[in-house]
């Protein structure tokens, strides 16, 4: 099987165009994957140069021929690698952002209060760090898997 990632986002399977954004969960080995617009969480460890990743249940052995396809594409709206993303964990309404950008936070530390089924739920920092970037405020609606905020 050949397997081609390109530039501009496109992935190409025996001759089969896919059109795919990629961004880091939480650290460098968990992704979320769209592909055709189709959702997939992967994760992908590298053992010995082989990279196995694991995609609905299923694990997959790849063999990278080419140094430089080791790097993962990210798309424009990833952020570097180091970081972690905070995602929302459910739907819902953000009650509040007890965080600024700039501000260092510990590892669990809240840094929004997301209210789903009249429950308050405290979304926490994956990790210690600065807080590069939030995507929300107070009273914005949030779907499932958006990014709330990057801890650097």
């Amino acid at each position: 099987m050949s397997v081609r990632v390109t530039s501009d986002a496109t992935l190409e399977i025996d001759g089969h165009v896919f059109h795919i954004d990629i961004s880091a969960i939480e650290g460098l080995s968990n992704y979320s994957l769209l592909l055709n617009n189709a959702s997939y969480e992967v994760v992908i460890e590298e053992k010995h140069g082989t990279y196995y990743a694991l995609v609905r249940g299923k694990v997959h052995r790849i063999k990278v021929s080419d140094a430089a396809s080791t790097v993962l594409p990210h798309s424009a709206n990833a952020p570097p690698a180091g970081e972690a993303v905070i995602r929302a964990p459910m739907c819902g309404l953000v009650v509040e952002v007890p965080v600024t950008v700039g501000q260092a936070v510990e590892m669990n530390q809240i840094v929004v209060i997301l209210e789903s089924m009249k429950m308050e739920n405290e979304i926490r920092s994956s990790r210690a760090g600065i807080v590069r970037e939030l995507r929300v405020q107070a009273g914005a609606m949030v779907r499932e898997s958006d990014i709330l905020a990057i801890v650097g």
